[in-house]
């Protein structure tokens, strides 16, 4: 989310506080930079644009008669920010620039991730994703190193946003999900109600009015606490749309209503366009023409006046201006590595001299190294039956790799093992969204060297757990706990690896989207029951379970959401004072070939 604000004509707005500065100056009042950026802050959070402006360029003066690149820097970082909001979007980029070229200088790091996270949010306005989402990047890695968890988690939803809006919906709600997590471990009450107002969005986007107004109410409840008129604004409008989406259009004009005032107070441009865009939509469906006119008319003006062409074009001058900058920049670092690289073939070459003179003493170890192999020659007969010891010991492990300890055990003992109803097994579910499509896109070796990794840890989280591995099914994974001895843990052991399961798969989606590499999305579901479990197979037999179980646990899979866990009604009544988690009650589900099952969402509460 990223408001703006535009409260007057740029040129009035610029020429207004040229005069205000000129009249402070004249007044001469004693301020330190410090104090000058205190003020900015106090009087942009109360919406005196014009007053922030003034302390700017007080704390500009002052820094500039210290000779401080950083603090210049800071202060054309401020005062795009506040350009930002007003809708100044070119001349806010040049001053992000400005600001990123006095940071790269000195090597300052929290500036430069700051200016670049702002340069995103500019390219984000402007509907150029990929530049938004490279310049995120420039700051994520920055941010990380530095181990700054607030700055961590509002780039993730900086990205989430622009997932959001490139229709992208599960990256998004990726990424939101991630930035929540950190909010609520923080106690940041106004970051974590933006954070479920854009999982709203995400919502109202792919069609689910009913799931995004359960986010976007509980992101107004917080609202009283942190006090965001900002934020009301936005989440207003949101909820308005999921009501323009399928009525009544009477709550939708409510609600776009609500969104629109509030913005106009805030001055918020970009809501003000949204909504007016939104107004016009439920007022055309109630069949109130004039003013569905006039709101047309008034989105289409705010829009032209905030992207307009000119705007477009000035954008790129400038961002093409700065990439020149900071080629030749490059460059002379291109000049100094040369210098050094010199110096060290001067030393290498010093080097090997030395390493020729060492050819002789390493001969002689040589022949050392042939004398004890020869003695090692002799002590393999002596190892010989330890080696058989060995291969015994290997042929049990493989034993074991392929069937439970209790069927392997018993089949070594008697020569069989019988098939066995057990109880209260629960039984875990996996599947990959969109495998097919992503898998057409890769090569043979990419797609199994993929699996194998995926798969890899998912065999270490279920044995971390007790849990026994079944079997795979292309991009299936099946598991499930309780099939040894009786235990009334395995239910919650069940739940919690499927918890990591999902865990894992959400980090590997951040980490390989860093680096470019193809990940998957996932679905989990587990249900709890009886089952038949036993051997089949003479020639690569394998060990499997059957029953009702089976089906519904794979039903719970099918009918959960990518990135979370779904688990039945039996399954939660086993799990319900798990600590440390979060259930949410579907209500009954409609699932193929089966009545209505009552189903729970499971999430980690960190």
């Amino acid at each position: 989310m990223f408001p703006v604000l535009r409260p007057i004509p740029r040129m009035v707005f610029l020429i207004h506080c040229i005069l205000l500065s000129a009249s402070v100056v004249a007044q001469s009042d004693p301020r330190t930079y410090q104090v000058c950026m205190d003020g900015c802050v106090t009087a942009e959070n109360a919406g005196d644009h014009q007053k922030a402006y003034d302390y700017l360029q007080q704390a500009e003066e002052l820094a500039l008669a210290e000779n401080d690149p950083v603090k210049v820097g800071k202060v054309y970082l401020k005062r795009g920010e506040i350009l930002m909001r007003l809708g100044e979007y070119s001349v806010a980029l040049d001053l992000f620039y400005k600001a990123l070229s006095r940071f790269s200088k000195v090597g300052e790091q929290e500036g430069m991730a700051s200016a670049y996270n702002n340069v995103g949010a500019i390219h984000h306005y402007d509907k150029n994703y990929q530049k938004a989402l490279e310049y995120y990047k420039r700051s994520m890695q920055i941010r990380r190193s530095m181990g700054n968890d607030r700055s961590v988690a509002q780039l993730l939803n900086n990205f989430g946003t622009v997932f959001e809006d490139m229709g992208e919906l599960d990256s998004a709600m990726f990424y939101h999900r991630r930035s929540l997590a950190v909010w609520e471990r923080l106690q940041d009450i106004s970051w974590m109600s933006v954070c479920l107002s854009n999982m709203g969005s995400c919502h109202t986007r792919s069609g689910q009015q009913d799931s995004a107004r359960y986010y976007l109410q509980r992101s107004m409840e917080m609202m009283p606490l942190s006090k965001d008129r900002n934020q009301y604004a936005y989440v207003a409008g949101l909820m308005g749309a999921t009501y323009l989406a399928r009525g009544p259009w009477e709550r939708a004009l409510h609600w776009c209503g609500e969104s629109l005032r509030t913005a106009e107070e805030m001055q918020q441009m970009f809501v003000v366009q949204q909504q007016c865009e939104c107004l016009y939509k439920a007022y055309d469906r109630l069949g109130d023409a004039p003013k569905a006119l006039a709101m047309l008319k008034r989105s289409v003006s705010v829009r032209d006046s905030l992207f307009g062409q000119e705007h477009a074009k000035e954008l790129t001058r400038i961002d093409l201006t700065h990439t020149f900058e900071e080629q030749q920049f490059a460059d002379s670092l291109v000049e100094d590595d040369r210098r050094r690289t010199a110096e060290l073939e001067y030393r290498t070459g010093l080097a090997r001299e030395r390493e020729q003179r060492n050819v002789f003493l390493f001969s002689a170890v040589g022949v050392v190294v042939l004398a004890l192999g020869l003695w090692n020659r002799l002590r393999y007969v002596r190892r010989s039956q330890a080696t058989l010891l060995h291969e015994q010991e290997r042929s049990e492990r493989l034993l074991l790799n392929i069937l439970p300890h209790h069927v392997a055990e018993e089949l070594k003992d008697g020569g069989e093992a019988k098939a066995r109803d057990v109880d209260g097994v629960s039984i875990l579910f996996t599947d990959f969204q969109d495998f097919s499509d992503h898998s057409a896109k890769m090569s043979a070796q990419e797609l199994v060297a993929l699996l194998n990794a995926y798969y890899t840890a998912f065999d270490a989280i279920v044995t971390r757990y007790g849990l026994e591995k079944i079997k795979t099914i292309g991009d299936s994974y099946m598991a499930a706990g309780g099939l040894g001895a009786p235990s009334e843990n395995s239910a919650m052991d069940t739940v919690n690896a499927a918890l990591d399961l999902q865990a894992f798969v959400q980090g590997e989606i951040l980490d390989r989207a860093q680096t470019g590499h193809p990940s998957w999305s996932m679905r989990v579901g587990v249900h709890t029951g009886p089952v038949v479990a036993g051997i089949v197979g003479k020639h690569k037999f394998q060990y499997d379970i059957w029953g009702d179980t089976v089906n519904v646990a794979s039903r719970m899979e099918s009918s959960g959401a990518v990135g979370l866990v779904n688990i039945s009604a039996d399954t939660y009544r086993r799990v319900k004072d798990l600590p440390g988690v979060r259930f949410t009650e579907r209500g009954l589900i409609n699932v193929k070939g089966r009545s209505a099952i009552g189903m729970y969402f499971v999430e980690r509460v960190r």
